[in-house]
């Protein structure tokens, strides 16, 4: 993360582009991607005015590409992928899918499902029209996704399915306590359904926003770790399910070194159930006797 203090009265944009020698353009977005801090304070307007004596964070993008020690695993149907954050999955010059067209010379890979931008974990990708196909038809039947968060505040309930309207469409999910320390709380995630920025979203609507999250965390953060995080904590840990011609598949995706050093700072790495069919016992049980 870079520091400036600035001397006297000027827009944030020219600012920035003053003292990181780049152009009004990249400047402007880096303050429309929410990472520049102004008094510990994010600020997404390019034309704040800053005054005399302003401390200025700019928290910078790291620069990510596509390495084949990413690819999880791989047969004729489909491909699993450990996406890093700050690479988008598709739809874009350079994304996840774009890179692995190019390093495989096949132009029939699709991804068969996204995570956000700043998101790390897995993600499949199919090989053919076919196999795409067959997931989008029978996806909530034959494939369970589970992530790994962590969030700020220290949850009180051990396990809780939580059920919301996003965009006048259901969302639910389950979410179990991990381990929790310093004020923070690893939580493990089983989807139901797949909304945008959904596990985003219902943690922050219940009090304990992701950390790393500029979209729907705190906007003032006092500490220095939290603004500098380079991804929101929110990893796409594990998939599983049913492949087209039979048979199943599972696959596990390491930690980001970042969030893991961070676990390990908060004791949040002690006596975690690591295995997900431990996460969510009697979860069912306790829903239907409700």
């Amino acid at each position: 993360m870079k520091r400036f203090e600035c001397l006297y009265p000027v827009v944030l944009r020219d600012f920035l582009a003053e003292e990181l020698g780049i152009s009004k353009k990249r400047a402007k977005a880096l303050i429309d991607a929410k990472r520049v801090f102004v008094n510990k304070q994010v600020v997404w307007i390019a034309t704040h005015e800053l005054r005399r004596g302003d401390r200025v964070e700019v928290r910078e993008e790291p620069a990510v590409t596509f390495d084949p020690s990413l690819i999880l695993f791989e047969n004729e149907e489909i491909m699993a992928v450990n996406k890093p954050a700050g690479m988008v999955v598709t739809e874009a010059k350079n994304s996840l899918e774009d890179q692995l067209k190019r390093f495989y010379h096949e132009r029939g890979i699709r991804p068969l499902h996204r995570i956000d931008k700043d998101t790390s974990g897995v993600v499949l990708f199919g090989r053919s029209d076919e196999v795409y196909e067959f997931y989008r038809k029978h996806w909530d039947e034959v494939v369970e996704k589970y992530y790994l968060a962590i969030c700020q505040g220290e949850i009180p309930f051990r396990q809780k399915r939580l059920r919301d309207y996003l965009d006048h469409k259901l969302a639910m999910m389950d979410v179990v306590r991990l381990a929790c320390a310093d004020h923070y709380t690893l939580v493990g995630v089983r989807l139901h359904t797949g909304r945008k920025h959904q596990i985003r979203l219902q943690m922050a609507k219940i009090g304990f926003p992701l950390v790393g999250d500029r979209l729907y965390g705190p906007k003032k953060l006092e500490k220095r770790e939290l603004r500098q995080t380079s991804q929101q904590y929110l990893h796409a840990y594990e998939v599983r399910g049913k492949l087209p011609s039979g048979g199943d598949f599972r696959v596990v995706a390491p930690l980001p070194a970042e969030m893991k050093a961070f676990m390990k700072r908060h004791h949040l790495l002690e006596e975690v159930a690591w295995e997900t069919e431990m996460w969510f016992e009697n979860i069912q049980e306790k829903e239907n006797s409700q």
